[in-house]
């Protein structure tokens, strides 16, 4: 796979931990200017790094089928299972999950509720706990911890299956 603009924000997004958080437009910058030095730089002035440029690639990542990221230039920017999976594949490593975060997933009443009962036994509140947040929230807070739930149950078969069933059963809680 070719070094594109376009990988060189997923690559600099996933560095400074897009996986699991939002990542604004300028460190966004600072680090893609890093890993592709020509790519986003002034022609008139090569030691500037050009932010529209990296604007407009992220915003090419996010009109993407599936998007690769998503946010935007206020909330911040954040890796999509499908940008996680690019960035696995361009480094030439498995996307491997932590035991810790697996453990934490499986350890949730939500889960476990999910796994005895079935989905329709899980309440919105078990949800929510598993997300830690509450209605108070801010939706781009909510939004940042549904993608890093998606992207920790990415290549899972039973944790991505319980992501399907709690996106089929609450769909207000988990939407995008």
């Amino acid at each position: 796979m070719q070094l594109t603009s376009r990988v060189a924000v997923l690559l600099a997004l996933n560095d400074l931990g897009g996986d699991h958080r939002a990542a604004d437009t300028e460190d966004i910058a600072m680090r893609a200017a890093e890993v592709a030095p020509r790519s986003f730089r002034w022609k008139r002035y090569p030691d500037q790094v050009d932010l529209e440029l990296v604007r407009l690639a992220l915003k090419n990542c996010k009109i993407q089928d599936p998007p690769l990221v998503a946010g935007g230039v206020r909330e911040g920017w954040q890796l999509t299972p499908a940008g996680l999976a690019v960035c696995a594949s361009f480094q030439r490593v498995s996307p491997q999950k932590s035991s810790s975060t697996a453990k934490s997933i499986t350890s949730s009443r939500a889960f476990r509720e999910w796994r005895e009962h079935g989905p329709a036994s899980v309440t919105r509140e078990q949800l929510l706990e598993l997300l830690r947040v509450n209605d108070y929230f801010p939706n781009s807070k909510r939004r940042e911890r549904v993608i890093a739930l998606r992207n920790d149950a990415s290549g899972d078969k039973r944790l991505a299956e319980f992501v399907t069933a709690m996106e089929d059963c609450f769909p207000e809680v988990m939407a995008l």
